[in-house]
């Protein structure tokens, strides 16, 4: 049996991100810029930037048994977190949440899962059969928190998020209903009716129900039986079943 522990640390940088009004257009964004040739733009400009960035962290722990006694296993586990200006932490210029602000952006990514465990084995059952199962449990994504898709900071971001909350809030540090349904309290009565800086009034949101869920888990069982006939020396065949099935779990 062998066990094997690994810690890992990962940064990118020089990410692509986007500005998305490199002219100005939306006053949350300042005064208009002036073109070469000295007039105002009256058009959305997007502007590719490379400031974007990514880290990853994890803890890794694997235990093996070599196959022996008719059985073999593996059981993986990965107690990670993975933080990025972007969605998917490959920096492809996706839109911003809050544009011209990285600090802002920052949050776990829409491909962190804080937990992985993943087990397989084989297994020499009796009259020739062969069993085999992989295992695996993924912990829940996180979410943004977003009003709708009202531009609150006049930034040209169709989709704010929630005053004070930050990329990937939901299901990380905001982790239930009763403390989505009082963030939604504060902001009702803090901010919703107010005039927007690109017009119109901030909308209202509406609390969630108590029985509402998110940032679901995953389960996947793969189980096989396989049986192997000889019909000659040098030629077999295998009968084989399989069962997959998905499952999700409520956190």
């Amino acid at each position: 049996m062998v066990i094997d522990a690994n810690v890992l640390y990962s940064r990118g940088v020089k990410e692509f991100t986007r500005d998305m009004d490199a002219a100005n257009i939306f006053p949350g964004n300042g005064a208009k810029i002036r073109l070469g040739d000295g007039t105002l733009p009256t058009k959305q400009i997007t502007l590719i930037t490379s400031d974007g960035f990514s880290r990853y962290r994890a803890l890794t722990v694997r235990l093996d048994k070599p196959f022996s006694n008719r059985l073999q296993y593996t059981v993986s586990y990965a107690l990670s977190r993975t933080e990025a200006t972007a969605p998917d932490s490959l920096g492809l210029g996706n839109t911003p949440l809050v544009n011209r602000n990285i600090k802002a952006n920052v949050g776990p990514s829409a491909l962190d899962r804080n937990h992985r465990l993943v087990a397989n084995a084989i297994v020499d059952l009796p009259w020739g059969i062969r069993g085999s199962l992989i295992s695996t449990w993924y912990s829940g994504l996180p979410q943004n928190i977003t009003v709708g898709s009202a531009d609150l900071n006049g930034d040209g971001v169709n989709g704010s998020l929630l005053p004070g909350r930050h990329r990937g809030s939901l299901g990380r540090d905001v982790n239930s209903i009763d403390q989505l349904n009082i963030l939604i309290k504060q902001y009702n009565l803090a901010t919703a009716g107010a005039a927007l800086p690109r017009g119109g009034l901030a909308p209202y949101l509406l609390e969630l129900p108590a029985n509402a869920t998110f940032s679901d888990s995953l389960i996947s069982q793969d189980l096989q039986l396989t049986k192997i006939f000889t019909v000659k020396e040098k030629i077999s065949w295998n009968l084989r079943h399989k069962c997959l099935t998905f499952l999700t779990s409520r956190t």
